[in-house]
């Protein structure tokens, strides 16, 4: 599954800083949200959002609906338990306005299809970041090996998922240390054109020395996605669902180019020190 082709630096910005700055790094990370290739990345991300919500608003309808008629053929309705669970489900189906009636296996394949796509996104996003192309998406950062990129990244991605999933069963902390040290791994994947393995060992060496900055970047990331989609999330309705949507969409794009501007300061900063 690896790709073993020598790696380049194929979309690193040669002008780029080398060393590692928190504040310059958050600067950066605006920058590129402020663009024209981060508002393009913006409606992209928002667009691949809201269908996939529809889609998982779909299922979870789905889902409550036969929950409902379960309880309604099987238990007493009188019972106050089932009474309330009863409404609770029925809110939630009153609660889901962006739904479609189709069968759950289509759902399925469509939210597959729909995180493939947004991993491609990613993957032209962080090309985009680390070329410096704020103008526009150049479609030569589109086409190059996109495919087998996004295929690499998806399947690495749940990988690294469960890696960091059990850390978290086990401790918080041998969880936090994964997802540090493969903070890069997209980059890897995405900029070096390298398979999961050799991406997962780059991304390990590019942080060693590094992480506890990374690690205080990570929490003002989080933190950032954390507060502020609760405003719009605090809106009711389908109006509300479309803007949390939009506004983790720009969540996203920044961290994005936050992280990937870390990523080629930092492979620059090792490329000079060989």
């Amino acid at each position: 599954m690896d790709d073993e082709r020598p790696t380049a630096d194929h979309d690193v910005d040669l002008d780029q800083p080398t060393s590692l700055d928190f504040e310059a790094l958050l600067a950066d990370g605006l920058d590129g949200l402020l663009s024209r290739t981060g508002a393009q990345l913006v409606v992209l991300i928002s667009a691949i959002g809201i269908v996939s919500t529809v889609f998982w608003q779909s299922l979870q309808l789905t889902v409550s609906e036969a929950m409902i008629t379960y309880l309604q053929e099987n238990f007493d309705a009188t019972d106050s338990q089932v009474q309330t669970a009863l409404t609770e489900l029925e809110g939630t189906v009153d609660a889901l306005g962006l739904t479609i009636d189709i069968s759950v296996p289509t759902i399925v394949a469509g939210i597959i299809l729909l995180a493939l796509l947004g991993e491609a996104i990613n993957i032209v996003a962080i090309r985009a970041f680390a070329d410096g192309a704020l103008d526009g998406i150049p479609r030569d950062l589109v086409t190059r090996r996109l495919g087998v990129a996004t295929l690499y990244g998806f399947l690495g991605g749940i990988v690294l998922l469960v890696a960091i999933g059990l850390g978290l069963l086990l401790l918080v902390i041998p969880a936090i240390f994964v997802y540090v040290g493969t903070l890069f791994f997209r980059q890897e994947i995405a900029v070096a054109d390298k398979g999961p393995a050799r991406a997962i060992s780059g991304t390990w060496a590019l942080t060693k020395g590094n992480r506890w900055l990374l690690f205080g970047v990570a929490v003002v990331l989080f933190l950032v996605g954390f507060v502020v989609p609760l405003f719009p999330g605090a809106i009711s309705g389908t109006f509300g669902t479309v803007a949390s949507v939009f506004v983790s969409s720009i969540v996203g794009v920044f961290s994005i180019a936050t992280i990937t501007e870390a990523y080629v300061r930092l492979r620059r900063q090792h490329t000079e020190s060989m």
